[in-house]
């Protein structure tokens, strides 16, 4: 009994100490907390929503219906559901007998394909619980167009123009619904299809400028992929999948075993549960972010220097620091990219436009050589770059880089996008 007695004491001032080192930490965290700009962001939440709300910003899968909503007569996905993805290694078309050879022998899967890009649109089925999904899940279109352009390159060598004008339809159109699911990674897949039929239609002109029956597949092809970028789609749908992101920490938080054995994400995401209002200041500052990009969003799709500016007005937000931009910065890139890799495919397809034109006015003088308005422009909102030289004129864009290299062609990422005109 009297040890028993000894040890009250000790045990009570063990208690003191803890209580008092539990308050003082637990003070020491609330100061911290209050130091970070969670709480005073979190009171702006309901107004940023709303704002959302009235900008037309989709914050749930079910606002997307109408994207994703398609006849069935007008839609060619079912025609391409069984096609295979083709083989990675592409038959041997270094001969002109090889190349008619395997042009025979994928003449069904041709005939599918044909029979699919007739419809209006190419939209495979949504699953409604993932609203950023695109058309590879289902159909894998750039395969698809990778092997159509090499039978294409094929055509070109050995001047099969009649093969050539089917093959680029096909390629073209699936070109153009590439980005039938209107998210970022559709339109990029749309861009980089875009530049290597352009640059197939390059080599059409360097090789072929002379035949009125090659410069008319240029012509047609052109047409097919001059149609405007759905940026604002695509980022709507991004807001979405942010929302989404958000949403899902919420309900599914790290524990605390699990945050302190990652690094995918920043700290304050990882440690999400234990800091309060910490997913309302996030889902503040992705509202914000796409509200002010929304605002400043140009009407014309090809004003793309209207599109650059309120891009970069929503980039600001991302510059900026705090525990409520964490998740931001965690799961957006800077959307002037987009507006970016846009302008650079637009400026290759107007400098093969600017070549084309010339080629038609050389075979009829009265067709005007020059283009203009939108056709003119290059990457850097001057007129595509045309230099006469003994070999022939030689017409450029300055490509992504902006300088203006002289015609030089384009090595290790530096030069320019040049198409050498017959003479």
């Amino acid at each position: 009994m009297k040890k028993a007695t000894k040890l009250g004491p000790a045990f009570r001032s063990i208690g003191r100490v803890s209580l008092t080192l539990v308050v003082a930490i637990t003070a020491i965290l609330t100061i911290l907390y209050s130091l970070t700009d969670l709480y005073s962001t979190a009171r702006k939440y309901d107004q940023f929503r709303e704002d959302a709300n009235h900008a037309g910003l989709y914050t749930s899968v079910e606002q997307t219906k109408a994207l994703f909503t398609v006849d069935d007569a007008d839609n060619g996905a079912s025609i391409l559901s069984n096609l295979r993805v083709p083989p990675l290694n592409a038959p041997k078309l270094d001969t002109e007998e090889h190349y008619r050879l395997a042009l025979a022998a994928i003449d069904p899967v041709l005939r599918t394909l044909e029979r699919a890009v007739a419809h209006k649109r190419i939209l495979f089925n949504h699953n409604d619980s993932e609203p950023t999904l695109f058309v590879s899940r289902e159909f894998n279109s750039t395969s698809w167009i990778r092997l159509v352009t090499g039978y294409i390159r094929a055509a070109v060598q050995f001047d099969d123009s009649a093969n050539a004008r089917r093959l680029m339809r096909i390629a073209a159109a699936l070109t153009d619904h590439c980005d039938e699911d209107k998210t970022e990674v559709a339109m990029l897949m749309r861009l980089s299809s875009s530049q290597n039929l352009e640059a197939i239609l390059r080599d059409i002109v360097e090789q072929h400028g002379k035949d009125p029956s090659w410069i008319g597949i240029c012509d047609e092809t052109l047409t097919k992929l001059d149609r405007p970028y759905d940026l604002r789609s695509a980022l709507n749908l991004q807001h979405l999948a942010d929302v989404a992101f958000i949403e899902h920490l919420r309900q599914n938080p790290l524990t605390l075993h699990e945050a302190m054995n990652t690094r995918d994400y920043p700290a304050p995401v990882r440690y999400s549960k234990f800091l309060p209002k910490f997913y309302d200041a996030s889902l503040a500052r992705i509202h914000e972010r796409y509200v002010q990009t929304f605002a400043n969003l140009p009407q014309d799709p090809y004003d793309y220097a209207g599109a650059g500016a309120a891009c970069q007005s929503g980039d600001e937000i991302l510059h900026r620091y705090g525990f409520s931009l964490t998740a931001l910065h965690t799961v957006d890139i800077e959307f002037t990219q987009f507006v970016e890799a846009i302008k650079k495919e637009s400026a290759i397809r107007n400098t093969v436009i600017q070549a084309v034109a010339m080629m038609e006015a050389i075979s009829d003088p009265a067709k005007e050589p020059h283009v203009d308005g939108r056709y003119a422009l290059d990457f850097d909102g001057k007129p595509i770059r045309i230099k006469p030289t003994d070999a022939g004129d030689v017409v450029y864009s300055v490509w992504q880089d902006g300088t203006d290299d002289g015609g030089k062609p384009i090595v290790e990422g530096r030069g320019d996008w040049v198409i050498h005109l017959p003479k």
